[in-house]
C-alpha cells in the first residue's frame, strides 16, 4: 500500500496529474521504494484510470451538437439491435449474484459497476451500497497492484531509447500534443518519450480534486476493514490491452483527441450523468457517440478493453463467488450487453438481480 499521508505537489497545477517526469524517474530507477515514500493517493488514483478508462474518446462530429449529446438518440446504441433477452441487463450498478443449483448453500455475493471518478457525487455511496460492502467478507476489483507493477506500469509508458514522439507524429502534431498537455496542466519533461497511448488517455482524465476514486476509495476501505482482497486482472494483462494497440492506431487516436481535448469536460459530466442514473444502456450508446471516427481502431480498441476483459475476468470471478459474500467491483461498462459480465454469470448458471 502506497503511503496515505505524503501529498506531492510534483509538475502540476492545482490538482493535476502527476508529472511525467515522475513517471519516467520511476521507470528508470533502481531504487523503486525511494519513489514509493514520495507517491501521493493522487499518484495511485492516476495509475488506476490510466488502466481504467480508455473509453472516453471523444468524436468530433457529436460534438458539434451539444443538445444531441445531452439526449442521446437511441438509435445510436448497440444495446438497440441487441435481442431482448441481451438487453434486459440495461438499468442497475449493484447486482445481487445467486447459485441457481439448490444443493449450492454458497452465500450470496454482489456485482458492482463503478465509474472511475472522485466525483464527490460518485464516492459518497447509497446507504444499500454501504451497507452490502461493510458486510462483504472479500473485495475484488480490476487489478490489485504492488510495487512491481507500479515499475512495469512505468516502463510501459515510455518508447526505447531509439524512438521519440516526435519523430513517430511529425512536428505539427507534437507541437499540438504539448500545447494540450500544458492546457490539462501537465508538464511537458519526458513527452517526447512518452507512448501516445499514454497521452491519450491522461488527455482525456479529468483533473483530480481529491486523487481518491471511487475504485481506490473501496480498496483503501476494504484495507481497513481486513477484507480479503483480490484482483481479477494482473497489471500486465492491463499494460497490454493499451500497449500492444498498433501504433498506428495510438496515433489515430492521439490526433482525435487533440482535436477535441477542449470537450473533456462536457463529456465527463454527461457519462457521470448517466451513471448516476444507474442507466447502463445509455452509458453504452454515450460511450459510442464519444468513439473515434476510425469505428475500425474502435471496434479494435472495445474488443481489447471489454470483450476479452470480460472472457478472462469472468474466470477468475467464479471461484470468488464460490467463496460466498463476495464484494465484485469493475467498470460499469463491463456490465451490459451480450458479452458482458452480468449475461456472463446467467450463462454460467447464475440468477443475478439488481438491488439498485
Amino acid at each position: 500500500m502506497l503511503p496515505v499521508h505524503c501529498q506531492l505537489v510534483e509538475g502540476r497545477t492545482g490538482g493535476g496529474l502527476p508529472g511525467l517526469s515522475l513517471w519516467y524517474d520511476v521507470a528508470k530507477s533502481t531504487n523503486v521504494q525511494a519513489y514509493l515514500n514520495i507517491m501521493t493517493l493522487r499518484f495511485f488514483g492516476t495509475l488506476l484510470v490510466l488502466v481504467l478508462t480508455l473509453f472516453l474518446w471523444p468524436m468530433p462530429q457529436v460534438l458539434a451538437d451539444a443538445e444531441t449529446m445531452a439526449v442521446p438518440e437511441r438509435g445510436f446504441s448497440q444495446a438497440e439491435n441487441d435481442t431482448a433477452a441481451e438487453r434486459k441487463f440495461r438499468k442497475g450498478l449493484l447486482w445481487k449474484i445467486q447459485s441457481h443449483q439448490a444443493k449450492v448453500k454458497t452465500e450470496t455475493s454482489y456485482l458492482f459497476g463503478t465509474i472511475h471518478s472522485d466525483d464527490e457525487r460518485v464516492t459518497n455511496l447509497p446507504e444499500v451500497i454501504r451497507t452490502t460492502f461493510n458486510g462483504s467478507s472479500s473485495y475484488a476489483m480490476e487489478v490489485k497492484m504492488d510495487n512491481a507493477d507500479l515499475t512495469a506500469m512505468a516502463n510501459a509508458m515510455f518508447f526505447s531509447e531509439d524512438q521519440t514522439l516526435k519523430k513517430l507524429i511529425g512536428p505539427e502534431l507534437y507541437q499540438a500534443t504539448e500545447n494540450a498537455v500544458k492546457a490539462h496542466g501537465l508538464t511537458t519533461e519526458e513527452l517526447n518519450k512518452t507512448k501516445p497511448w499514454v497521452i491519450v488517455t491522461m488527455l482525456n482524465m479529468p483533473r483530480p480534486k481529491t486523487g481518491v476514486f471511487l475504485d481506490l476509495k473501496l480498496h483503501l476501505e476494504a484495507a481497513g476493514q481486513r477484507k480479503d482482497i483480490y484482483g481479477l486482472e494482473t497489471m500486465e494483462e492491463q499494460i497490454a490491452v493499451f500497449d500492444e494497440l498498433p501504433i498506428a492506431d495510438q496515433v489515430s487516436l492521439l490526433k482525435e483527441t487533440i482535436a477535441t481535448s477542449g470537450m473533456m469536460n462536457q463529456q465527463l459530466e454527461q457519462l457521470i450523468q448517466a451513471y448516476l442514473a444507474r442507466d447502463l444502456e445509455q452509458l453504452e450508446t454515450l460511450s459510442e457517440k464519444l468513439a473515434p471516427e476510425n469505428k475500425d481502431v474502435y471496434n479494435r480498441v472495445m474488443d481489447r478493453l471489454l470483450t476479452q476483459r470480460n472472457a478472462r475476468m469472468i474466470e477468475r470471478m467464479l471461484p470468488i463467488i464460490k467463496e460466498g459474500n463476495a464484494f465484485i467491483a469493475v467498470g460499469a461498462m463491463h456490465l451490459p450487453g451480450k458479452e458482458g459480465l452480468l449475461q456472463l454469470l446467467e450463462d454460467r448458471g447464475y440468477r443475478v438481480t439488481p438491488i439498485y
